[in-house]
């Protein structure tokens, strides 16, 4: 069997690593990612895991600034959904929290290239125990055209605990740096995502396991879902960690229906709500960002479409989800269609990835 390890610059257009923090031994107010080269890199993509020491706001500065910024937010708290504009504002929101203690998980796209002003997507919320308190869904900008981005400062009272991971987009020109031919690899590739699991299923099932798995190790996961609905009626699947199907779950989301926006918090789960389907062979989409290792409370990022009928979609939906387990090691993640028989259809397809640290 071949084997082997894939550690440098790979020139596929996939985001790899450039700097992970590990977890945080202890607490600190800023860290200060540098050495970037935003107009080579083009793209970056920020992924945060904060655990609070205190009340804090967690901001980035690009070369260190706070101030030439603005952001259109969508939030959702409980059942209230609102949206707000700023146009000045001290730093450009990645995180929050209420609380000492309390975790908050961010994903965060930045166009990074100078010649117009720098735009950036970010997607976090915070909460504790099975509590989403809050879920928030920012488009920002930084008004700086002209200077190259060569850090990213990010400011917080963060704890130990906390980790930040920044990947770019590797699509730099390999004639400058040199490349390599086709590898054939077989076994982990540092520093990227890496597919573990695929199944596209060719006979329906009520429910999908994904075992073997190792959070501690992998750090990150990405579950991508396009799922057929094979049951016979109205449907809707749960999202389960590790076969735990005590009410260790919660989730708080923002959601648009024709034309009603909504918000919902939900605690005390079974398992988080994944997919809905009106009728047989409707589809939903589903696209989940998972951080496993235990030590805090597994928190996750999850985007839906649901009830996918030709050309009609009944909802778009952003969702921020714990799983209340500390200690237990990540080794499963199921898709349960309960009661609910056939629910993954013919056609279903089921990915995984792997962060590979």
């Amino acid at each position: 069997m071949r084997t082997g390890s894939i550690n440098g610059t790979i020139y596929g257009n996939e985001w790899q690593t450039i700097y992970d923090s590990g977890e945080l031994g202890s607490s600190a107010t800023s860290l200060n990612i540098t050495d970037l080269n935003g107009n080579l890199d083009k793209e970056y993509r920020l992924i945060c895991r904060f655990v609070s020491s205190s009340n804090s706001s967690f901001v980035i500065g690009p070369n260190g600034d706070y101030y030439n910024n603005g952001l259109q937010q969508l939030t959702g708290n409980n059942s209230s959904a609102a949206a707000s504009r700023q146009t000045s504002d001290p730093g450009m929101y990645v995180g929050y929290s209420q609380n000492a203690g309390e975790v908050s998980m961010s994903d965060t796209i930045i166009y990074a290239k100078s010649g117009f002003v720098r735009t950036g997507i970010s997607t976090f919320f915070w909460g504790s125990g099975t509590t989403v308190t809050q879920l928030n869904y920012h488009g920002w900008s930084w008004n700086n055209t002209a200077d190259n981005i060569t850090s990213l400062l990010i400011g917080g009272n963060m704890a130990a605990g906390t980790r930040i991971i920044l990947m770019r987009r590797a699509d730099r020109d390999a004639s400058t740096i040199g490349k390599t031919g086709d590898a054939d690899v077989y076994g982990r590739i540092k520093g990227c995502f890496q597919k573990i699991y695929e199944n596209n299923l060719s006979a329906p099932a009520t429910s999908m396991t994904i075992s073997g798995l190792d959070g501690n190790t992998d750090v990150l996961y990405r579950l991508m879902f396009r799922g057929v609905n094979g049951y016979n009626g109205a449907s809707a699947g749960a999202l389960v960690f590790n076969g735990d199907v005590g009410t260790n779950y919660g989730y708080q989301r923002i959601y648009g229906s024709d034309t009603s926006p909504g918000a919902n918090r939900y605690g005390t789960l079974t398992g988080i709500s994944f997919g809905n389907w009106g009728a047989l062979n409707q589809i939903s989409m589903v696209d989940v960002l998972i951080h496993a290792k235990s030590g805090y409370v597994r928190t996750g990022l999850m985007d839906e479409i649901w009830n996918v009928n030709e050309t009609t979609i009944s909802a778009v939906l952003k969702k921020g989800l714990v799983w209340n387990n500390t200690a237990s090691n990540l080794t499963s993640i199921t898709i349960d269609g309960g009661a609910y028989i056939n629910l993954l259809g013919t056609g279903t397809v089921i990915e995984l990835w792997a962060y590979r640290p």
